[in-house]
């Protein structure tokens, strides 16, 4: 059901078939060693627990189909296959929404799949460059866009591993810097730069 589920283009199918997937992984063989969902009352098995591959399985089909289907949205036009997902993998949609000047998108993904810090520094690097540019930060003096920019570049969303309004180690985002400071100097605000 999940395999259907990711190659099910209708949302309310999806859901169905989801819901399926979840109703029969409560009958899959279970290891008998393993503690799935939390140890006995009074046992010590803690050391032992772990997801069934059903339940792995079930939860990468449901995080691929969320982002298929925010790449299927009408603002964004991206539609995609499962199989074509695949094959240019998560990494390269994210590279193609920044080609799509889709920089806030891209960023939020790469927090969602929990991807390669390089490919998040990258997708927050094209995101304050993008900012940079906009006509919001035109309104703002050069001091409050920089900092606006350097903000962006600093996130880490709270499911990564940090507080929110955590920041990155500055070592991670030198060329980051660098990118969005270029950027600044081509639209003419060498005082953001």
């Amino acid at each position: 059901c999940t395999e259907a589920a990711t190659r099910e283009f209708d949302v309310k199918t999806q859901k169905r078939l989801l819901r399926a997937a979840s109703y029969g992984m409560h009958f899959s063989y279970k290891d008998g060693d393993a503690v799935l969902g939390g140890p006995l009352a009074g046992s010590s098995a803690e050391s032992n627990i772990r997801p069934t591959t059903e339940a792995a399985t079930f939860v990468a089909s449901a995080r691929k189909i969320r982002v298929m289907n925010a790449l299927r949205d009408s603002k964004v036009g991206l539609m995609l296959t499962s199989s074509q997902y695949d094959a240019i993998t998560p990494t390269g949609i994210i590279a193609r929404l920044i080609a799509m000047k889709r920089p806030a998108l891209a960023t939020s993904i790469c927090a969602y799949l929990q991807l390669d810090e390089s490919v998040q520094a990258f997708a927050r690097a094209s995101r304050a460059a993008a900012f940079v540019n906009s006509e919001s930060s035109k309104s703002r003096t050069d001091h409050e866009t920089a900092e606006a920019a350097i903000r962006i570049l600093n996130e880490v969303p709270s499911d990564m591993g940090g507080a929110e309004g955590g920041t990155v180690p500055p070592a991670h985002n030198r060329g980051a810097y660098a990118s969005v400071a270029l950027a600044a100097d081509r639209a003419g605000r060498s005082g953001v730069a």
